[in-house]
């Protein structure tokens, strides 16, 4: 059988179970569409509900995966950015000192040499911070200046 004979025939049944509904002996006819059309819409809510419902528990699957998604995301950036800080205090503040105070001066040049490469390192700090949080670092990066473009253009 083709789609649409399938289709005429689901129709001819519903169609024969409701004439049989009716002619069916107890209420009278106008009763027995009453209590028909009640059991259709009662039947057609419950369908949407459920289609409803089905809807809510995919949706909510889909934003438990994302939220984990995103927190693996974040738990990989905390853990890489743990690292490079403790690669970096090494790299920076230690070895100098180490190698300052393993060197052959005496103890007025070695605190000069330490002085000086804390101040080093303090004015590198102090020079990355104010670059990473520069106004026009940030309007780069978020891109309102595009946002204010289009609304100038409003």
């Amino acid at each position: 059988m083709s789609r649409l004979e399938l289709y005429f025939w689901d129709l001819f049944s519903v169609l024969q179970e409701i004439i049989d509904r009716i002619t069916a002996p107890g209420k009278t006819a106008l009763g027995k569409i009453q209590s028909l059309l009640y059991e259709a819409t009662v039947g057609l809510l419950l369908d949407y509900q459920k289609k409803a419902m089905e809807l809510v528990h995919i949706t909510a699957a889909s934003c438990y995966l994302q939220s984990v998604k995103a927190l693996r995301q974040a738990a990989a950036v905390l853990f890489l950015v743990t690292l490079a800080t403790v690669v970096f205090a090494v790299a920076v503040v230690i070895v100098p000192i180490a190698v300052i105070l393993v060197c052959p001066w005496t103890a007025w040049q070695k605190a000069v040499g330490i002085l000086a490469f804390g101040f080093l390192d303090m004015a590198a700090a102090l020079f990355y911070l104010t670059a990473l949080f520069s106004e026009e670092r940030w309007m780069k990066m978020t891109r309102s200046q595009e946002i204010i473009d289009k609304i100038k253009n409003l």
